[in-house]
C-alpha cells in the first residue's frame, strides 16, 4: 500500500542574525526507505523533531519530496493537525460537509453516515455551535469521526491522542483497534508507546530525519527509551555482539541487539532525610573516563549536596563492572540505599552458587514484587538463566560481587503485573561512609555472560563458585555456622537461631566506636570445621581484628576474637555481642531465669542482667532450642540480656569487658579481645553448660553442716540445704561516688586463699581507686563472718557505702529483734533507671535485722559489732530484680565486720 525509496526532502530556513537574514536548507528527511502492506498498522516513534510528521506529510501527498519516489496503493486520509480543515465560525454540522466533501464524499454519502458521525463525536447541542467553542477532546473526536467516515484505504494519524480528556482518548483508540480489525492500512505516529506496542507489529524509529532502526515493535520501543533523553547524560560501551548503555541513570544491557534489560533496567534509589533519590531523576553528565572501555556518569539533584558517581567498565564481549559511590557534603546523611537490575521475563530461572530456582509464572501483584530473600553467605553471586529448551537465546546472565567490600540484603522474583520483569534488589540500611569524608562505595557487582556453546566454561566457573561458597560455611552434624558480609549466621537444622549481625565487637578508639559489622571482611575455611574472619576499618586504622571460628562437635562453637595492633594504642569498652532470634522467651544466668515479657518496655530496649558471669543465655521455646552463651578468657566482664524492638524483633546477649586503664594502652603486636563457646543445648532441655564455663580464678566455694556459699566475681550467693536463699546479686558491697553506685561484681577480682569453711578474695574497681579485701569464715553451720577491709588511693572520699544481702522474694516478712516487723510488699514497683527501692525500715545498727518466708529458714544482719555500725535498712526492690534487702549504710567503712546467722 505504500512504499518510500530513497526520499529527501529539504526546508528552508531563514535566520535571522542582528540585521542581516541567512537563509540555509535544513534535511528534514535523509534518504527514507519503507514499505508498509495491505491491512497492517504500522508506526513511526522518534524524539521531537525527527522527522516524523515531515514523513507522513509526505506520504499524505501535502509535501513533495525533493529526491526520491512515494508510491500509494490507495486513498489517504489524516488526522495530523486537529485543527485542520475546520472553520472556525462554522457549526460543527456544517464542518461535517464541508471537509467530506473535500475528502471525495457526496452530499448525500454524508448524509447517509452523518448520525454515526454525531453518534461518535458525543458532543450533543454543540454540533450546531460554532467550532471555535469546543474544547480539545471534542474537536479530537469531531475530527477523528469525519476521518474514519471518509471514503479511503489508508488513514494517517499523527499524535492527537496527546490532547483532549481520557474519554475522548479512550473511545478513539478503542475505534482505531476496530479499523484495524476491518483490515484498514494505518500509518501511527505516537508518543503513547505503550498504544504503539498494542496497535502495531512493526515500525521505523527516526533520529534527525533518519531511519536509524526497522523491525518490530518491541524492539524499537526498547532501543528508543534505552537512548532518549538528555543527551548530555548518555553514553554507549559496544564490545561485539555486547552492547551496555547508560541513559541518564540507567544501566540498559543489550545483546545481539536483544534487551536482556527491561523498564527501569539497571538503577539506584537512596533515602536521606526522608526524602527517595531515584538514579533516573537526577541530572547526569559523562565525565571523561581514564580509558576508552569505561563510562564515567555523575548525576547530582538541585536538593541533594552529594554527586553519584556511576563507573561501567567493559572488560570484553561477556563480561562488565558496575561500581556506584556517592560523594557527599557533611551534612548529608545517607538512610538506606538500594540497587536494582531489571531484567527480562524470558528467563525463566535464577541460581546462587548453591541452589537453583525457577520464576514463578504468573506475575501476580499490580507493583508489589514476589520475590525471595537470598541469604548473605548466597547472595554474593546470582545468575539467570533461560529453559532448556531456548537454544541459542538469551545468554545466561551472572551478578558476582565476590570482590566487594560490602553485600547488601538481597532480594529476586517477579517484579509487579505493570513491569512483568524479574527483578535483583540489594539493600543496605545505614551504610557507613569511608575513610575519606562523606565518600559512601554503595555497590559493586560484575556481570558475567554465558553462552549455550560456553557450557564448559560455566560449568568450571561454577565449580570454583561453590568452592568459594563453602568457604563461607562449616557444619558439623545439624550445626552450621555461614559467614556472609559482615555477618554470622547459626543454624540447627534449616532453623535460623541468629538475627541481624549474628555476632559483634565493639570498642573505642580516638573517641569513635568501631564494630566487627562495620569492617570488611575476608573469609577463609581451615578445614571442615573451622574458619577464619579477617576485619578491617581502612587504611586508617592502625588495627585489625582475627576471629577464629570452630565447631568441636555437634552442639559447640567455639569462638576466638584477637587484635592485631601496629602501633601503640588505647582500646577501651571491648565488647562482644551475639544476636539471636526474637521468638526466645525467658532468658537466665547461673543464678537467675526470666521472662522477656514480665519487665515492661522503656524505650527501644528491655536490659534484663547487668552482673558479671560466667554465662547467659536464653531458654528453648517455640520449638527453638537453648543457647548458652560462655565467657572464657579469664577477663571479667558484665554480661548484658537485652531485647531491642527497634526494627527488627532480636535477643542480644553481651559481655562488656571491665578494662582497668592500665590496660586500656596495648603495645604493638597482637592481643587477645575474647574468647568465648556458643553451646546450642538438645531441644529435650539446657544441657552441657559445663562444658563452656570458665570460673578464671575469681571464684570460691566453702560449706558446713547444709549452709553453702558460692563466691563469683565480687558476688555471694547463700545456699540452706540446697535451696538458694539469695537472688540476684546475693550479698554484696557498694559505692556511691558522684551520684552512682559501683557494686562489688562490677570489680576486678581474685580468690587468694580458700579452704572449705573460709576465703579470702581482694577486689579492685578498675576506675575508682578504691580495693576491698573480704574475709568470709562460715562457723557452725548457723553464723556466716564476713569482713571487710577498704583501701583508697589518691586522697579518694567515697560519698557513701553499703554492704547488702539481697534475699529472694519467697521471703514474705521482715522483723527487728524485739522492736518492729511487718510484711513486704506484693507488688514490686516498676523499674526506672537511676530510681530508688522502697525503704521500708531505717534506724542505727543496734539491733539484727531479719526476714522469713514459708518453708525457708530466717536469715538475719547483725553489724552491731562493726567498727562503724551505720544504719540498718530493710527495702523492697523494683521489678527488675524482684527481690527483698537487708542493708547496713554508712558515710565512712574502712572497716566492716558483720554476721549473717541462718536460724
Amino acid at each position: 500500500m505504500i512504499t518510500l525509496e530513497d526520499v529527501w526532502l529539504k526546508y528552508r530556513i531563514a535566520f535571522k542574525e542582528g540585521a542581516r537574514a541567512v537563509c540555509e536548507d535544513f534535511w528534514a528527511l535523509k534518504g527514507i526507505d519503507l514499505n508498509v502492506g495491505k491491512g497492517e498498522c504500522f508506526a513511526v516513534i522518534g524524539e521531537n523533531g525527527s522527522g516524523k510528521t515531515t514523513l507522513l506529510r509526505v506520504i499524505s501527498g501535502m509535501l513533495m519530496p525533493d529526491k526520491g519516489r512515494v508510491r500509494l496503493g490507495g486513498r489517504v486520509a489524516g488526522l495530523m493537525e486537529i485543527q485542520a480543515g475546520f472553520h472556525p465560525e462554522l457549526t460543527g454540522r456544517e464542518n461535517i460537509y464541508n471537509i467530506s466533501a473535500l475528502s471525495g464524499l457526496s452530499a448525500d454519502e454524508t448524509g447517509a453516515c452523518y448520525a454515526d458521525m454525531v453518534e461518535f463525536a458525543a458532543i450533543g447541542r454543540f454540533i450546531n455551535a460554532p467550532v471555535k467553542t469546543y474544547s480539545q477532546g471534542m474537536l479530537v473526536r469531531l475530527a477523528f469521526a469525519i476521518a474514519i467516515h471518509a471514503r479511503t484505504d489508508i488513514l494517517l494519524v499523527d499524535d492527537i491522542f496527546a490532547v483532549g480528556d481520557i474519554y475522548a482518548r479512550r473511545k478513539c483508540i478503542n475505534k482505531m483497534f476496530e479499523l484495524k480489525d476491518k483490515g484498514l492500512t494505518i500509518i501511527f505516529v505516537s508518543h503513547d508507546l505503550d498504544i504503539a506496542r498494542r496497535l502495531c507489529k512493526r515500525g521505523v524509529l527516526l533520529r534527525e530525519g533518519r531511519v536509524i532502526r526497522a523491525g518490530s515493535i518491541d524492539g524499537l520501543v526498547s532501543y528508543y527509551l534505552e537512548t532518549v533523553g538528555n543527551k548530555e547524560g548518555i553514553a554507549l560501551l559496544q564490545k561485539g555482539r555486547l552492547a551496555i548503555i547508560f541513559n541518564n541513570g540507567k544501566l540498559i544491557i543489550r545483546w545481539n541487539d536483544s534487551a536482556l534489560t527491561k523498564g527501569a533496567a539497571g538503577h539506584t534509589v537512596m533515602s536521606s532525610s526522608g526524602r527517595t533519590y531515584q538514579s533516573d531523576t537526577a541530572s547526569w553528565i559523562i565525565r571523561q573516563p581514564a580509558a576508552a572501555d569505561e563510562i564515567v556518569a555523575v548525576g547530582r539533584w538541585p536538593d541533594m549536596p552529594a554527586e553519584l558517581i556511576w563507573k561501567i567498565r567493559c572488560r570484553g564481549e561477556k563480561e562488565f563492572s558496575w561500581d556506584v559511590t556517592l560523594q557527599a557534603r557533611a551534612q548529608a546523611r545517607i538512610e538506606d540505599y538500594t540497587a536494582r537490575l531489571i531484567l527480562t521475563d524470558e528467563y525463566e530461572g535464577w541460581f546462587t552458587s548453591q541452589e537453583e530456582y525457577v520464576f514463578p509464572e504468573a506475575f501476580l501483584h499490580e507493583n508489589e514484587w514476589q520475590s525471595r530473600r537470598i541469604d548473605d553467605h548466597l547472595n554474593w553471586l546470582i545468575g539467570l538463566k533461560t529453559g532448556a529448551d531456548s537454544g541459542e537465546g538469551l545468554p545466561t546472565l551472572v551478578l558476582d560481587s565476590s570482590g566487594a567490600d560490602k553485600q547488601g540484603a538481597c532480594q529476586i522474583g517477579n517484579t509487579g503485573i505493570e513491569a512483568s520483569a524479574r527483578g535483583i534488589q540489594f539493600n543496605y540500611v545505614n551504610p557507613e561512609p569511608e575513610h575519606a569524608a562523606g565518600s559512601y562505595k554503595f555497590f559493586s557487582t560484575g556481570v558475567k555472560l554465558f553462552e549455550e556453546r560456553d557450557r564448559q566454561d560455566f560449568e568450571c566457573y561454577m565449580a570454583r563458585a561453590r568452592q568459594a561458597g563453602r568457604r563461607r560455611i562449616i557444619s558439623r552434624g545439624p550445626l552450621a555456622l555461614c559467614c556472609g558480609q559482615r555477618k554470622i549466621e547459626i543454624f540447627l537444622r534449616d532453623a535460623l537461631l541468629s538475627s541481624g549481625a549474628g555476632l559483634d565487637t565493639k570498642f573505642i578508639w580516638q573517641g569513635r566506636t568501631y564494630s566487627a559489622a562495620g569492617g570488611n571482611w575476608s573469609v577463609e575455611k581451615e578445614g571442615d570445621n573451622y574458619l577464619v574472619v579477617n576485619i578491617f576499618w581502612g587504611p586508617e586504622a592502625p588495627f585489625f581484628q582475627v576471629w577464629r571460628m570452630e565447631l568441636r562437635d555437634e552442639s559447640a562453637i567455639f569462638w576466638q576474637a584477637d587484635m592485631e595492633i601496629r602501633d601503640g594504642l588505647e582500646i577501651r569498652n571491648r565488647q562482644v555481642e551475639l544476636f539471636l532470634s526474637g521468638r526466645y522467651d525467658r532468658w537466665f544466668t547461673p543464678s537467675e531465669n526470666g521472662d522477656f515479657g514480665a519487665v515492661e518496655k522503656k524505650g527501644n530496649t528491655v536490659i534484663l542482667s547487668k552482673y558479671i558471669n560466667d554465662f547467659s543465655g536464653v531458654e528453648q521455646s517455640c520449638l527453638m532450642p537453648a543457647v548458652t552463651f560462655a565467657n572464657q578468657d579469664g577477663r571479667a566482664r558484665v554480661s548484658y540480656i537485652s531485647r531491642g524492638q527497634d526494627k527488627e524483633l532480636n535477643t542480644k546477649l553481651h559481655y562488656l569487658e571491665i578494662d582497668p586503664a592500665a590496660d586500656a594502652a596495648l603495645e604493638a603486636g597482637r592481643h587477645a579481645f575474647f574468647k568465648g563457646a556458643i553451646r546450642i543445648a538438645p531441644r529435650q532441655g539446657q544441657k552441657g553448660v559445663d562444658a563452656v564455663v570458665n570460673n578464671n580464678g575469681a571464684a570460691a566455694a566453702i560449706n558446713f553442716n547444709g549452709v553453702s556459699l558460692d563466691f563469683r566475681h565480687g558476688r555471694m550467693r547463700l545456699f540452706y540445704e540446697g535451696v538458694e536463699l539469695t537472688k540476684g546479686l546475693g550479698l554484696y558491697s557498694a559505692v556511691l561516688h558522684e551520684g552512682n553506685w559501683h557494686d562489688s561484681s562490677q570489680g576486678l577480682w581474685k580468690v587468694e586463699a580458700s579452704d572449705r569453711e573460709r576465703f579470702v578474695a581482694v577486689g579492685r574497681w578498675p576506675w575508682l581507686p578504691v580495693r576491698q579485701e573480704w574475709e568470709v569464715t562460715l562457723l557452725d553451720g548457723r553464723d556466716i563472718i564476713w569482713r571487710i577491709t577498704r583501701d583508697t588511693r589518691d586522697g579518694f572520699d567515697p560519698d557513701k557505702e553499703q554492704v547488702n544481702l539481697m534475699l529472694s522474694d519467697n521471703y514474705r516478712e521482715w522483723f527487728v529483734r524485739e522492736r518492729a516487723r511487718g510484711r513486704f510488699p506484693e507488688e514490686f514497683a516498676e523499674h526506672t533507671r537511676g530510681g530508688f527501692w522502697e525503704r521500708l525500715w531505717s534506724a542505727a545498727a543496734q539491733s539484727p535485722v531479719g526476714a522469713k518466708g514459708p518453708g525457708l529458714p530466717s536469715v538475719l544482719l547483725d553489724c552491731s559489732e562493726s567498727p562503724v555500725p551505720g544504719r540498718l535498712c530493710i527495702e523492697n526492690t523494683d521489678a527488675l530484680f524482684k527481690a527483698r534487702v537487708l542493708q547496713c549504710e554508712s558515710a565512712q567503712q574502712k572497716h566492716f565486720s558483720g554476721k549473717i546467722k541462718i536460724c
